[in-house]
């Protein structure tokens, strides 16, 4: 590889890796109320850690293209204001030599958003939906305090909450069974978690059992105990619902692939799993574009030429990224969708080959 290409290379992912980790960040901040609601469960540090771990793959996709074009503009500038492009162009290179290792560093990092579209963001979608129940499982008070903000038509949660969501006082809890077509009445003037088990004082029950007579009445059980300790992943069995609802960002792109196989005709356009994998296709597309986007304001010396190159370059990102969010909420107009996810990226494509083009032509 030639001295100049390992230099353009270093800089640039020296500049993307500094950008991202500032996009990492900044984006995290747009995740706090999940990872906040999953800390309230008193799950330890280390789930915690894992937790926001398993957010990542949601902030990448948007970070790596937004970090790949700042990071090709930084470093064109910076070349551009120490005359290095002046140089090299004097040297006898052309403009494809000099910028053709940025352009395989946007086809490298398309590469690699591709990956965490495709596999590594479906799977920590699900990993991380899978650590909420089983850390939601063992506090029944995140499950008390879920039913009492909501109406559910197989329980009722009257509780007021202390001890930070690990304890609560005055707990009154009716409990449905339609199958036996019975309730259950639990009251406890006070309840607590110790460490997995549910312990609980002045504990009264009500309920019935079946006299297996039909013309008798079901037994009435009252029982009244100063103590009481049981496993608290008992209501989470009682409360979760039979099946998860997975929507298509929780599959693998090979899984729907397979899965659009027996599509034909116009519904195969429309498919919520043909969208899908087109918002995956188009932001992994993006850091490659972006890149090309940002190689435009290489050669930029003058201040107001520069004031204009920055704000086309904002405009056209911010264009992107309004068609792209907007896109995931138009799904029902799937000629709609399909326009704002790949017309803003022919766009830039066009606008970046016509202003190189006019910059660098010889």
């Amino acid at each position: 590889m030639p001295l100049v290409w390992r230099y353009l290379l270093f800089h640039y992912f020296q500049f993307f890796f500094v950008s991202i980790g500032s996009f990492i960040t900044a984006l995290l901040v747009m995740r706090l109320k999940e990872i906040a609601q999953f800390g309230s469960l008193d799950a330890g540090y280390g789930a915690l850690l894992l937790f926001i771990c398993y957010q990542l793959p949601y902030i990448l996709p948007i970070a790596i293209p937004l970090s790949a074009v700042i990071a090709s503009a930084l470093l064109l500038q910076k070349m551009s204001q120490r005359r290095e492009l002046l140089i090299l162009r004097a040297a006898g290179m052309t403009f494809f030599q000099i910028f053709f290792p940025l352009l395989l560093g946007g086809i490298i990092l398309s590469l690699l958003n591709f990956t965490v579209l495709a596999e590594l963001g479906p799977r920590s979608r699900v990993l991380a939906k899978q650590l909420y129940s089983e850390v939601s499982a063992r506090n029944p008070f995140y499950l008390f305090h879920h039913l009492s903000k909501r109406k559910a038509s197989h329980a009722y949660v009257e509780m007021n909450l202390s001890q930070k969501g690990r304890g609560g006082e005055e707990l009154v809890l009716v409990l449905s069974h339609p199958r036996e077509r019975r309730l259950e009445l639990v009251t406890a003037q006070e309840v607590h978690m110790e460490k997995e088990l549910l312990q609980g004082k002045g504990v009264s029950l009500i309920s019935t059992s079946d006299s297996q007579d039909p013309r008798k009445f079901d037994h009435l059980i009252i029982e009244n105990q100063d103590f009481m300790c049981m496993n608290g992943g008992i209501f989470f069995d009682f409360f979760k619902k039979g099946k998860w609802r997975v929507r298509p960002e929780y599959f693998s792109f090979k899984y729907l692939v397979s899965s659009c196989n027996f599509l034909e005709g116009e519904h195969f356009w429309k498919h919520p799993y043909i969208l899908e994998m087109a918002r995956r296709i188009s932001l992994s597309c993006a850091p490659f574009f972006l890149t090309l986007l940002g190689v435009t304001m290489g050669g930029t010396h003058q201040n107001q030429k520069k004031s204009k190159e920055v704000l086309w370059i904002t405009l056209l990102i911010l264009f992107y990224l309004i068609a792209f969010f907007g896109a995931k909420s138009m799904k029902r107009f799937h000629a709609i969708t399909w326009i704002l996810y790949f017309f803003p990226l022919f766009l830039i494509f066009i606008s970046s080959l016509y202003r190189i083009r006019k910059r660098f032509e010889t």
